[in-house]
């Protein structure tokens, strides 16, 4: 895997602890936004340092009454005393865009890198999250099209891993979500042989029940690394991984 770009493990919740024992990049998953624009944490262990602010706007309180001052003032003083590089934004509510975007043009002055989805493209100062999952056309071309409309520099993948099957034939692009327990017991069902596709970069096998065909998707730790390379090769500024995806392999991952 090429060397030059960062890959971080996100991790959130009881995840954390595993995470930051690997010892590599992660991104802290622990913050949320509080009364009057107070940044609030949850339990990190007490020595975690490096890597990213993860804030929140899960359970945000209304925006009047909220100072963005403040909550840029406290994220701030937060990666200044854990050593973070910057914060990767998981805000998907449309009303907390604008506190969004203010809060990435305030940090970025202070040389604080920031990550977030697609829908902060406003933001100038903020690196935008390509989320890798594709089930149809070609996962390059994909990468290449986003890299068109801006520039790669600004874009980091967000490795979402795809696992999923689709009934044959099937005019569905989601398909029916599979858990780990639910793939397991269908590879200990039916035994397939598996597959890998270079116009998707992921794994698929095909296996019948009754008189139906079903075809599978999936992502393992070998197509996740394509994936990455393919990111990194492209010219992308990071990746993403999520902990609860792969545990304690995201180390491959991230070397």
């Amino acid at each position: 895997m090429p060397k030059n770009m960062p890959v971080y493990i996100a991790a959130a919740g009881p995840d954390i602890q595993a995470a930051a024992a690997l010892s590599m990049r992660c991104a802290y998953l622990a913050y949320s936004i509080g009364p009057g624009g107070a940044l609030n944490r949850s339990p990190l262990p007490a020595r975690t340092r490096g890597g990213l602010l993860g804030l929140s706007d899960h359970d945000a309180p209304p925006l009047e009454g909220l100072d963005p001052r403040r909550l840029e003032q406290e994220t701030a003083a937060e990666c200044s005393r854990r050593g973070y590089a910057g914060i990767l934004l998981d805000f998907e509510r449309p009303e907390y865009q604008q506190l969004a975007i203010s809060l990435c043009q305030g940090l970025a002055r202070q040389g604080l890198v920031c990550y977030g989805p697609l829908t902060l493209a406003a933001a100038p100062d903020c690196r935008l999250l390509v989320p890798s999952s594709i089930s149809g056309g070609s996962f390059q071309q994909m990468l290449e099209d986003y890299c068109r409309r801006f520039s790669p520099e600004r874009l980091a993948l967000d490795v979402v891993r795809v696992c999923a099957q689709y009934d044959m034939p099937s005019l569905d692009p989601d398909g029916q979500s599979l858990s780990v327990g639910e793939f397991r017991q269908i590879l200990k069902r039916h035994a397939p042989t598996s597959f890998f596709s270079q116009q998707l970069c992921a794994k698929y096998f095909t296996y019948r029940t009754g008189d139906k065909t079903r075809f599978v998707l999936y992502d393992d730790l070998s197509s996740t690394v394509g994936k990455i390379s393919i990111a990194a090769r492209q010219g992308f500024c990071g990746a993403f991984v999520l902990y609860r995806d792969f545990g304690p392999a995201c180390a491959q991952l991230a070397e």
